[in-house]
């Protein structure tokens, strides 16, 4: 018998109804992705200022919620039944059952972070914590670390096979976000556990004060020098010796190869103004501790801490105006009274003026034991003065040497470091009106990417400075002419290193996990001089991390089309 026909209206109705479906679940599939891209545009909102200050403000938390909201929302959308027909087509199937995974784990990552943020927060709060409360809080901190990043595992790391458009961007999004989320709380673990440990003590470490009027390798001149002591959460910083009273009148061994090889006549392993002459600060450090165990006063160190004129800059923002000597030290005021105005204000008197740095130091320790500042603040001086070299420490026992190096100030170098140094040889301050200018060019050529970097001078030195601060102080120079040693530090695998430009060529070989070349420049007042360093390295070699030099103000550096501060790390693609 045969079977009636459907009638005409039924395949209607059924076709209506499925366009119908389709319809809709089109629109909810729109709006869930829009929720998405809201989401994590507030997720990048929120992730843009990554600042102690930016993590601890109620408006960062709300950010965080809104996005885990938008999450929800999106997920909701892609779990409703009526999409449900839809996970089950081929290859669109998989995109939608991935975009549900990829929103549920995003709002559940939200939340971890706003828990965290909040958590944070609120441990945070109340009175700046003193001596062994530090300790406590540092503990409780580590503590929260600690049960995000377990939360954030049991996450997962979402979707990842045969994706494409904008769920496959997405999914790459997701993972990378996971991946540097939990990079950063394996490391902030380690950086407040290590800090606990050292406040908590006891520790004693020497303290190098550099003054960057007066440059090295990725520092200033250290010109002085005493013991820190933590205990029980306080910190007691001792006088600060002048180092020109500290010059061993024999040296110690340089155990380092490298150093000893292309710095020797500089005999840095007597006086405590030629250390720094690599920018590797471990090395500088090292022998930095053994050189205090023979001055008069010294003794056993467990570490090493150099601060700068930019460190106590940002610590003054942090902390408030210090008065020494009758003179008030501000943040805005710091630059030019440590670099130049001490300097002027004694003329040529310079036998009656102490370096005022270690004072104001020292006056900056008392200010902190005092707890008259906000934690935010103080962390936020700390990340900027580390990120720019003008903070850098060392320790002789591994495990807290880690912690300096989760908080990237242990001023070492690696395989992938460009670093740019300008040394002084003129017995001057005139750093202070040496203008660096640093451009970071490549070529393909046969196989290899060939590098220039590109180092200006310019010598703004004006007429009326001290023969302290202009000289000349060095035979054969004249005032306000500035006499130093570009050093140029590269990959390891650099070959065909050359520079042109100055005089001569004072070293070149290995320095450390890098390659580097000195070059003698003579720049008077007025005048300019470029230095230009090439190397060729294997075409498809990873990428350079351009290093900050400590130069204040900051040299600044062109790469890729882009002009920066070099007051940090910049990555520079070859």
């Amino acid at each position: 018998m045969a079977i009636p026909a459907r009638p005409r209206w039924a395949w209607k109705l059924a076709l209506g109804l499925a366009i119908g479906w389709l319809a809709v679940v089109t629109v909810m599939l729109v709006v869930a992705n829009r929720h998405s891209d809201r989401g994590l545009d507030g997720l990048r909102a929120a992730a843009a200022d990554r600042s102690f200050s930016a993590l601890l403000d109620p408006r960062t938390e709300r950010r965080l919620r809104s996005a885990e909201d938008e999450f929800e929302a999106a997920e909701g959308l892609i779990a409703n039944p009526l999409v449900a027909p839809m996970k089950l087509v081929p290859i669109v199937g998989r995109q939608v059952r991935a975009a549900e995974k990829l929103n549920r784990g995003a709002a559940a990552t939200t939340a971890i972070a706003t828990d965290a943020a909040g958590d944070l927060r609120a441990a945070t709060e109340g009175p700046t914590p003193r001596g062994v409360e530090r300790v406590a809080l540092l503990r409780d901190m580590a503590d929260l670390v600690e049960r995000s990043e377990r939360r954030l595992r049991a996450v997962g790391p979402g979707p990842s096979t045969a994706l494409f458009g904008p769920v496959e961007r997405a999914a790459d999004e997701y993972a990378s976000r996971r991946r540097e989320a939990l990079d950063g709380l394996d490391a902030a673990g380690i950086l407040l556990d290590g800090t606990a440990r050292f406040l908590d003590g006891p520790r004693r470490y020497l303290v190098l004060a550099a003054n960057n009027a007066e440059m090295r390798a990725g520092s200033g001149m250290f010109l002085s020098a005493g013991p820190l002591d933590a205990a029980g959460g306080r910190l007691d910083l001792g006088e600060l010796v002048a180092t020109n009273e500290l010059v061993l009148p024999e040296g110690v061994a340089i155990d380092d190869t490298d150093l000893a090889r292309n710095w020797s006549w500089l005999d840095p392993g007597a006086d405590f103004r030629n250390l720094a002459l690599t920018p590797r600060f471990p090395v500088s450090a090292a022998l930095a501790r053994q050189m205090w165990q023979r001055v008069p006063g010294g003794g056993e160190v467990d570490g090493v801490l150099a601060i700068d004129v930019d460190a106590v800059r940002h610590l003054l923002r942090a902390l408030g105006p210090v008065t020494v000597d009758g003179v008030t030290y501000t943040a805005r005021s710091a630059r030019y009274q440590l670099l130049n105005g001490q300097y002027a204000r004694f003329g040529d008197r310079q036998d009656v003026r102490r370096d005022q740095l270690g004072r104001v130091a020292e006056s900056l320790f008392d200010r902190l034991e005092q707890g008259t500042w906000e934690l935010a603040d103080l962390a936020d001086a700390l990340v900027a003065a580390g990120r720019g070299r003008h903070l850098l420490a060392w320790s002789a026992d591994p495990d807290e040497q880690e912690t300096w190096e989760v908080a990237g100030v242990d001023g070492a170098l690696t395989d992938r470091s460009l670093a740019v140094s300008v040394l002084n040889r003129g017995g001057n301050k005139l750093d202070y009106f040496l203008d660096e200018e640093v451009t970071v060019s490549t070529e393909r050529r046969d196989g290899h990417s060939l590098v220039t970097v590109s180092v200006v001078l310019r010598n703004a030195t004006p007429d009326d400075q001290p023969t302290y601060v202009a000289g000349p102080n060095v035979d054969g120079l004249s005032s306000g002419e500035y006499a130093g040693i570009v050093v140029v530090n590269v990959p390891p695998e650099a070959a065909r290193l050359t520079a042109r430009g100055g005089e001569y060529t004072t070293f070149l070989g290995s320095d450390g996990p890098t390659r580097a070349i000195g070059r003698y420049v003579r720049i008077r007042a007025g005048a300019s001089e470029t230095v230009t360093v090439t190397f060729s390295v294997p075409e498809g070699s990873r990428g350079l991390e351009v290093e900050p030099a400590a130069r204040v103000p900051a040299a600044r550096w062109t790469g890729g089309g882009t002009v920066q501060p070099l007051d940090r790390p910049r990555r520079f693609a070859l």
